[in-house]
């Protein structure tokens, strides 16, 4: 009898237990506590980029008269509506500004006074690019260009490409330059045409060409 009563207190205790963690709103269990599903919402930088879709352009921030003119002239009413411009022989000496325009796709700035390319780096989207006849001397902001599949640097002052890599560059034209090594086109496995005639006349190159171009003149 003693036995039973042992086991009937035992039950009791045990159903009183789970009644306990089962139980109501205010239970104490794995479910009450844990944090509610959090649902998606759209990211701050989606809403921005479908921002600036509606931006206007920003002139004062042009220093150049010439280069605004240029822009000016396309008659683009926001930012991203720029993606082809063509400035040659503008007689323009800066692109200070030129870098809100980041919809750009195709930009020709040949024939020029400009001394430093700085303000394209932030144009990631272009793939055509004419700077020749400038007087630019450094090229490494065209780094980030990773989208640059045509490059023409020709009639510079340029001495170095080896800070560019550029994966999707398959034209390269760098004639009269002062370029001291051809080492860097290992740095740009999709170059199929290269023209860079009249640099330095010591300069290095490699012992062998990409795989994959086709024409090259040095």
């Amino acid at each position: 009898m003693k036995a039973s009563l042992s086991q009937l207190t035992l039950a009791i205790a045990v159903s009183a237990a789970l009644t306990g963690c089962s139980g109501g709103g205010s239970g104490s269990s794995a479910e009450a506590t844990a944090p509610a599903a959090v649902i998606p919402s759209v990211s701050e930088s989606d809403t921005a980029d479908k921002a600036i879709l509606f931006v206007a352009p920003d002139y004062q921030l042009i220093d150049d008269a010439n280069l605004r003119a240029c822009i000016e002239a396309t008659g683009i009413s926001t930012v991203n509506q720029l993606q082809i411009l063509e400035c040659p022989h503008s007689q323009i000496t800066s692109l200070a500004g030129l870098e809100q325009f980041t919809a750009l796709r195709v930009l020709n700035l040949r024939n020029n006074a400009i001394q430093s390319v700085a303000g394209l780096g932030e144009l990631a989207g272009l793939s055509w690019l004419d700077i020749s006849y400038n007087r630019i001397q450094d090229a490494s902001p065209l780094q980030s260009l990773q989208q640059l599949s045509s490059l023409n640097a020709s009639h510079n002052e340029l001495r170095s490409l080896e800070a560019l890599a550029l994966p999707e560059l398959s034209k390269l034209y760098v004639s009269h330059n002062q370029l001291h090594s051809f080492e860097f086109v290992n740095g740009m496995p999709a170059l199929k045409h290269l023209t860079a005639e009249n640099n330095n006349s010591q300069a290095s190159f490699p012992s062998a060409m990409p795989a994959g171009i086709k024409t090259y003149s040095i």
